[in-house]
């Protein structure tokens, strides 16, 4: 870190960049730099600041003019945004300011290629140092062909690769005991799905926390409003079709709650950190294996 609070020529730059694929993960990330950057601020003047869409824009500049981040945390479309759009009031175009970006980091970076960011993510690599003059942290958990690509375009040649699995693919926590419920029609998916929702709660009555997962945001919608105004059961609700504030408050609630329920689509599937979770359940089949262990692994 000493080295980050040096002058750059130039003018000041960002010198870690962070890109994250969800504003859930690149907000969770920002708690964790300013922790990180708690006791160097002072002496230093090393700060952070996250940008993600849905937010003002202008806000971002704002602050960028205020202070420079020395660690910026993004999701791909709003830094490319900037990247390509923003002029500070001093007419330094914003893409300048990563000149002497010193780390760029990819978090979960096969999440970021799933959800169709790659050009985004080649398009954001053209305005940055080169290879050699950077260092490159990908983090993921598992090594699509697609990422093979990206990794060459990212990262210099001799780039190492630390494996915490050991396997082909990804596998489940041994301890995480996992069952599933065959419903003899459709007929019984309306009180199936409530039906085991209450077992998970009737399990552990005084402390449960419930994630349950839905394959769309309508789906976790129409759940929601059934069983918060139709049976009078509170449950929490995030997915993609609420705003940033609400997903924002309704996240930090379930997270520091002994006892919650939480429906949600896949926006809190990977990388999120909610403490304490008792059961997953996962209603219909993910889209692929890969999305089955990372519910399955907010139960930590």
């Amino acid at each position: 870190l000493n080295g980050l609070g040096k002058p750059r020529a130039g003018g000041p730059s960002v010198r870690i960049l962070c890109i994250s694929p969800t504003r859930e993960l690149a907000t969770q990330i920002s708690v964790q730099a300013e922790a990180l950057l708690t006791y160097h601020k002072p002496k230093l003047r090393l700060s952070s600041q996250v940008v993600y869409g849905g937010t003002n824009m202008k806000k971002d500049v704002r602050l960028f003019e205020r202070q420079l981040p020395t660690i910026l945390i993004a999701t791909p479309g709003r830094l490319k945004d900037h990247l390509e759009n923003t002029t500070l009031s001093s007419g330094r175009p914003f893409a300048d300011c990563l000149n002497g970006l010193q780390v760029l980091v990819l978090d979960e970076a096969d999440q970021l290629l799933e959800m169709g960011f790659r050009p985004d993510i080649t398009r954001i690599i053209s305005y940055l140092p080169p290879v050699e003059n950077r260092q490159t942290l990908l983090f993921s958990a598992t090594m699509p062909k697609e990422l093979k690509t990206v990794m060459a375009q990212a990262m210099k040649r001799d780039f190492v690769t630390v494996d915490c699995i050991h396997d082909k693919g990804a596998e489940t926590n041994i301890h995480v005991e996992q069952s599933h419920v065959v419903l003899p029609s459709m007929d019984r998916l309306l009180i199936g799905v409530v039906e085991v929702v209450l077992e998970a709660m009737r399990r552990e009555p005084v402390n449960h926390k419930v994630i349950v997962f839905f394959s769309t945001a309508k789906l976790t919608a129409f759940y929601s409003d059934l069983f918060n105004k139709g049976m009078n059961i509170p449950v929490i609700e995030i997915h993609s079709r609420k705003s940033q504030t609400h997903r924002d408050r309704a996240s930090e609630k379930f997270r520091n709650s002994k006892r919650a329920v939480l429906f949600s689509s896949d926006v809190s599937a990977r990388g999120v950190d909610y403490p304490d979770v008792t059961h997953v359940i996962q209603i219909g089949l993910p889209d692929n294996r890969e999305q089955y262990i990372h519910r399955l692994g907010r139960t930590a």
